[in-house]
């Protein structure tokens, strides 16, 4: 029955368009396609700085591990690239698993990109296979898609790809899922380390969170500019693990 539905709006939708000024229709989506998501920024910072507020106390009270005398900790950072701003966080909603997920911030802009891409790349083909009636073929879609939408929407799945790292952490099977795997045996604790992100605009202060193995080596699970979210996730993070959390002294 569904399908039936989709296949009337689609026809619907399509009637509507005869006739119509495909371009303007085409800025007028894209112009509406960004409000909405500019709103949907909006809204999710106005409830981060809600949520901040209410950590204010509780981040006040958090204490970090002295690091022992006997490890030489190694605190330059690891990651490559710099974020100064809230770009990733953990995800501790599943009972069974911490993960790393995209904030609004990220999903705003991979998004934004996508859809962009997609309604540039949909009316491209309205008006070059249906209005001018040009015969279809996959050298002709292939063209289409490279010289309307089809890159952007190739960028926004790029930047979701690449600036969201994939990190698990399997409470059940006690280990740590990245680059490798890695048994919760392994790990002595957890390390913040904070670097600088010096840009034309001035200087910004970036955050690591990474993971310490016994034998010295670390593995980044995340890095952004936000300082106060960083050390909520990262408390939260030793408190499930029952480990130490260390910082750059």
């Amino acid at each position: 029955m569904i399908y039936f539905q989709i296949l009337f709006l689609s026809f619907s939708f399509l009637n509507f368009l005869e006739g119509k000024d495909i371009e303007g229709l085409e800025k007028t989506v894209a112009i509406g396609i960004v409000i909405t998501f500019v709103f949907f920024f909006l809204i999710n910072s106005i409830l981060l700085k809600r949520k901040k507020h209410r950590l204010k106390h509780l981040l006040n009270q958090y204490t970090f591990d002295k690091i022992p005398t006997e490890n030489h900790l190694d605190t330059n950072p690891i990651a490559i690239g710099k974020s100064n701003t809230y770009t990733i966080k953990l995800d501790f909603k599943n009972r069974n698993k911490i993960i790393t997920r995209g904030t609004y911030v990220l999903k705003t802009l991979y998004l934004t990109i996508f859809f962009i891409g997609v309604n540039s790349l949909f009316f491209g083909y309205y008006e070059y296979f249906i209005v001018k009636e040009n015969p279809f073929s996959i050298g002709n879609a292939l063209l289409k898609f490279v010289f309307t939408g089809g890159l952007l929407m190739m960028a926004g799945i790029l930047v979701y790809l690449f600036l969201t790292p994939s990190k698990k952490f399997d409470l059940n099977k006690r280990s740590l899922i990245g680059n490798r795997k890695i048994n919760f045996s392994e790990i002595q604790g957890l390390q913040i380390v904070p670097k600088l992100d010096v840009r034309k605009s001035g200087m910004y202060k970036c955050y690591e969170l990474n993971v310490v193995l016994k034998d010295g080596k670390r593995m980044n699970i995340m890095q952004h500019g936000d300082k106060e979210m960083m050390l909520h996730d990262a408390f939260k993070l030793k408190n499930k693990l029952n480990l130490p959390l260390w910082k750059k002294e």
